[in-house]
């Protein structure tokens, strides 16, 4: 038993903490209202001098130009916030409040910054540019673009995430996860945004006439280069989904990581395809390594934080440029998608199946092939097909809607199949563990653990000691020595704030043995040193993980719950797709491809009026 010490509050935030975050947004959104009203009524021309600024530079209306900037950096702020903040919980567990840990106010200045975006959007359009042709007329707003709905949309999703967050904890516990369920609704709907920063790019530039069919004058380098990297930005946003194999304290099976990176790669990258011509997967993967390679080096070499592994993509890039490249692909974007996200989910799987036994503190095993594989190629090519019909809806070359609804459908419920059976998991064990202890020193030992039955550990997709929270993070992977019985290869911490343990994953099953666990009393917990000889029955490697979590929480009020968040989720994506579908209809026989243009009250001013 562990001597009892002080520890950071495990249930909601402080209320004084949640007095000043109010205080905060409710005093900025004022402020931005204030200064929109000033714009709209003329009284004020600041805001209208940077928009004006933004129009010139970005060579698009100012209504789709400063919001797309606004979110972008902010997106960049939250990213760096994002990574810092998951390290920091790595390291050291969980926040004493969620304005002690410096890595939240970047998070919050972002998402409030593609909130304030989406404002933007919404309040910049006038008379004196051209309107979206696809806006949605609102009452008093009237006439918005699709991509500032959508921004807005997505900002107050993400946003609506920290109070979520907060009554969560309160009911449930603090849960130390990327994969929490209000954690989810933050970083989708941050993620997204950058969907609807490019479908809000895609109506200025044709409201500009930068993408009219006919046209033969050579676009701005801005705008050649916007989709490259806006598609180099969503696999950013998509990667962070995959954080917890980056870092090498995954709580969920390995096969998720497959099937995150053939997704999120095969959407990304065929779309840059689709948006950018030749080299457009190429490029979009050079923004996202060059991107995530200084973020990673500002949390691990300045900062000092434990720093995580990235995926390359460099192969899965390359197949789809290889796919693109005879002439003629493109205007098959569908068959493009299909065929590329099949070589990612076989030739890409090869390569990162490769490449994380070089750099990655979760190595894939040959345990992993027969069911990684297949749900590896089933990712990538629906992954494809929903790039092909992104970058088909952003370019007005969406198939008729029967077929498109269809294609979206399929695929997205292929994606949900294979993520369901990811999700699928054994807590029971009959697995027993027995510790022996050769110390170093006083706070480090080497382990080893003999494993009852012997085959517990055979062919296991991994077999580790973990050691975190104790202001950093130690993975290493354990020896066979014979029969049942494994070691580590180095000492283990076994003092101060350190949990270690042991963590055996096979098959569906996530099991630990607890090694050294420091006391917790705001748990409360007691702790847990394992003696030197000592046998115990390995249990569910989240009991270990998750501390905090409260394991009393009847089940009436946990389904429901997750149910909820994932309800809010579902609508939030059905209303994006529905979203760009909006811009993917080409033009009818007749319609004209000038734009309409609005008065400020939504109503449609005929064509040649003044």
């Amino acid at each position: 038993m562990l001597i009892a010490a002080s520890s950071p509050p495990a249930g909601g935030a402080p209320i004084d903490q949640v007095a000043i975050a109010t205080g905060f947004a409710t005093i900025t959104t004022a402020v931005l209202l204030y200064l929109l009203q000033g714009h709209r009524s003329g009284r004020s021309s600041l805001l209208g001098s940077v928009a004006a600024f933004s129009a010139r530079v970005g060579r698009i209306p100012s209504w789709a130009a400063l919001p797309s900037a606004v979110a972008t950096g902010s997106l960049l702020v939250a990213l760096f916030g994002v990574t810092w903040d998951v390290s920091i919980h790595i390291d050291k567990g969980r926040d004493p409040g969620p304005l002690a840990n410096p890595a939240h106010y970047f998070i919050l200045v972002g998402l409030y910054g593609i909130f304030a975006a989406g404002l933007l959007a919404m309040s910049l359009p006038s008379d004196d540019e051209p309107r979206s042709a696809t806006a949605i007329n609102l009452p008093i707003l009237g006439a918005i673009p699709v991509g500032g709905a959508l921004m807005l949309l997505c900002s107050s999703f993400a946003l609506l995430g920290f109070p979520l967050d907060d009554v969560w904890h309160r009911l449930f516990g603090q849960d130390v996860t990327l994969w929490g369920p209000t954690h989810i609704m933050m970083i989708a709907g941050a993620v997204l945004t950058i969907i609807a920063i490019q479908v809000l790019e895609t109506e200025g530039q044709r409201a500009a006439g930068l993408e009219r069919r006919g046209s033969g004058e050579p676009r701005p380098w801005i705008v050649r280069m916007s989709p490259i990297l806006a598609c180099g930005g969503l696999l950013i946003g998509l990667s962070v989904f995959q954080g917890e194999f980056d870092w090498g304290v995954a709580q969920f099976r390995q096969v998720w990581h497959p099937l995150l990176l053939a997704g999120s790669s095969s959407l990304c990258l065929v779309a840059a395809r689709l948006r950018a011509g030749r080299g457009g997967a190429i490029g979009a993967l050079v923004f996202y390594l060059v991107a995530v390679l200084i973020v990673n080096a500002l949390v691990g070499d300045v900062i000092g934080r434990s720093k995580p592994a990235m995926p390359l993509y460099v192969v899965e890039a390359l197949c789809v440029e290889a796919v693109g490249w005879r002439r003629g692909a493109a205007a098959r974007p569908i068959r493009l998608g299909v065929i590329s996200g099949l070589l990612i989910g076989t030739v890409g799987f090869a390569a990162e199946y490769a490449w994380t036994n070089i750099a990655m503190p979760l190595p894939w095993h040959t345990a992993l092939i027969a069911e990684g594989l297949p749900t590896a190629i089933v990712a990538g090519v629906a992954g494809g097909i929903l790039g092909a019909l992104f970058a088909g809806g952003l370019r007005g070359e969406l198939p008729a809607p029967r077929p498109a609804r269809l294609l979206a459908i399929g695929a997205a419920a292929a994606l949900l199949v294979v993520s369901a059976n990811a999700l699928f998991h054994s807590e029971q064990s009959r697995v027993r563990a027995t510790i022996a202890l050769r110390h170093t020193d006083p706070g480090h030992a080497y382990v080893t653990a003999k494993f009852d039955p012997p085959s517990a550990a055979k062919g296991a997709e991994w077999v580790d000691g973990l050691a975190w929270q104790g202001d950093g993070l130690v993975i290493n992977h354990l020896e066979h020595v014979a029969g049942g019985t494994w070691r580590t290869t180095k000492a283990l911490p076994l003092t101060g704030d350190w949990k270690t343990m042991l963590r055996v994953h096979k098959g569906r099953s996530l099991l630990s043995a607890g090694v050294y666990l420091r006391a917790d009393p705001a748990i409360p917990f007691k702790g847990f040193r394992a003696a030197n000889g000592s046998t115990q029955t390995m249990v569910y490697d989240q009991h270990f993980l998750q501390l905090e979590r409260k394991r009393n929480t009847p089940a009436y009020l946990w389904t429901p719950a997750v149910a909820i968040v994932l309800l809010m989720l579902g609508v939030f994506i059905t209303l994006l797709a529905l979203g760009v579908g909006r811009l993917g209809r080409p033009p009818r026989p007749g319609e004209t491809a000038e734009p309409p243009r609005f008065s400020r009250t939504g109503k449609l001013i005929p064509a040649g009026a003044r």
